[in-house]
């Protein structure tokens, strides 16, 4: 399809930088291919980075305590500027008021809703708009129901558990 279309895109030499690492990610996690989103990340990853942690985390890599884990959480900024969100991470965590929490602040700032349109076009709706009302807003303005999209979009990502 679409994805498979835009990842041969990425087979080509020229493409091996850390944008287009993350982007060749993005696609293969929109695919739910979340192994291969890890591979495709790995050689660019810091273990700072939100991102490269929330994969970690969604293909049962991380190793770490539950303490260590809410202490990088609670570091991480609320949005980067490649559309990633601690958001993620929660929902992954079967954390959902968590993640909905997350989206509220982001929604509750100044252009906050640009923010949460870059991580649901990046990566799909993993929070629930009711908790989002200024990007909610946005939405109605464009024609869309806020309600009936999330009905037909939200997402739940495989539930994986921090054993220590």
């Amino acid at each position: 399809g679409q994805m498979d279309s835009a990842l041969r895109i990425y087979k080509n030499d020229y493409t091996k930088s850390y944008v287009n690492a993350r982007a060749k990610s993005f696609l293969f996690f929109r695919k739910n291919d979340y192994p291969k989103a890890l591979e495709a990340f790995t050689n660019y990853a810091h273990e700072t980075d939100g991102y490269y942690l929330f994969l970690e985390i969604l293909n049962g890599r991380y190793t770490k305590s539950r303490e260590e884990l809410d202490r990088q959480l609670a570091s991480q900024p609320l949005f980067d500027s490649y559309g990633y969100s601690p958001i993620l991470a929660y929902n992954a965590l079967g954390e959902y008021s968590r993640a909905d929490s997350v989206a509220s602040l982001i929604d509750s700032r100044l252009l906050g809703h640009f923010s949460l349109c870059y991580n649901l076009l990046s990566f799909g709706l993993h929070f629930h708009l009711s908790t989002t009302p200024n990007f909610a807003a946005r939405l109605r303005e464009l024609g869309i129901d806020p309600e009936a999209y999330e009905k037909m979009h939200y997402k739940k990502l495989p539930v994986q558990k921090i054993m220590k």
